[in-house]
Parts: structure tokens; sequence; C-alpha cells
């Protein structure tokens, strides 16, 4: 924990550190944006294959 409270400290007061950090972060962010998406909407595409094939 120790350690890890000591690489935050680095990681504030180097800009370079920060910026990898908000860079990871950022395609992490987006990564999990991206298959969020594409879960909801292949449950959404489930669903409306039902409906048509109710009603065909």
């Amino acid at each position: 924990l120790i350690e890890t409270i000591r690489s935050w400290k680095v990681a504030c007061t180097n800009p370079l550190s920060t910026t990898v950090f908000f860079v990871l972060c950022h395609h992490y962010v987006h990564q999990i944006a991206i298959e969020t998406v594409l879960v909801i909407w292949n449950k959404i595409e489930g669903i409306l294959h039902s409906i048509l094939l109710l009603h065909l």
C-alpha cells in the first residue's frame, strides 16, 4: 500500500507520468465503453429478432 501511495506521489509530481497515466486510463475507459455498447446492442438486437419472429 505504501508503495502505491509513493508511486501516486511520483505520478502526481511528474508531468510525464501523469500524462501516461491519463492516456492509459482514457484508453481503458474507451475500451470498456465500446464493449458495453456492443453488449447492449447485442441484447437489443436479440430482443428485436424475438419480436420479429413472434410477428412473422
